[in-house]
C-alpha cells in the first residue's frame, strides 16, 4: 500500500465515528474519485483503498450501480445489478450510493417522499 493511500486510509477512518458512517463517507470519496472531483494522485489512492478493502470485482459493481443509478443500462440489467450491489452492500449504502450519484446531476436536488 502506497503512502498516499495508508494516509486516505487513515484520514477516512479517524473522520467517521461508526461503520455506517464509515461507509457513506467512502461512497463519497469513491464517486468523487471516479468522477474527476478528486485530484488524480487523491483519486488514485481512493480507488486503492476501496480495491484493497473490498476487492476489484466490488469496485466494477459501485462503477456498474452508478451506471444503473443514471439510466445508462437496460431496466432489467439495472435490476440485478442494484440488487447485487445491496446484496454485498446493504441497502443503507444503496440509499448513500444512489443520494451521491443524483446529487452529482442535480445539486440539492429532492430524493425521497413526493417529488413535486
Amino acid at each position: 500500500m502506497s503512502t498516499q493511500t495508508k494516509k486516505q486510509k487513515k484520514k477516512l477512518e479517524t473522520s467517521v465515528p461508526d461503520e455506517a458512517a464509515f461507509m457513506d463517507r467512502i461512497l463519497s470519496q469513491i464517486l468523487a474519485a471516479v468522477s474527476g472531483s478528486l485530484p488524480p494522485e487523491e483519486a488514485e489512492a481512493v480507488i486503492s483503498m476501496f480495491i484493497e478493502e473490498f476487492g476489484e470485482e466490488a469496485f466494477m459493481l459501485l462503477e456498474k450501480a452508478q451506471s444503473a443509478i443514471l439510466g445508462e443500462l437496460p431496466p432489467e440489467e439495472s435490476e440485478a445489478i442494484i440488487n447485487m450491489f445491496i446484496d454485498s452492500f446493504g441497502q443503507d449504502a444503496f440509499s448513500s450510493l444512489r443520494d451521491s450519484v443524483l446529487e452529482q446531476v442535480v445539486p440539492n436536488s429532492q430524493k425521497e417522499g413526493k417529488i413535486t
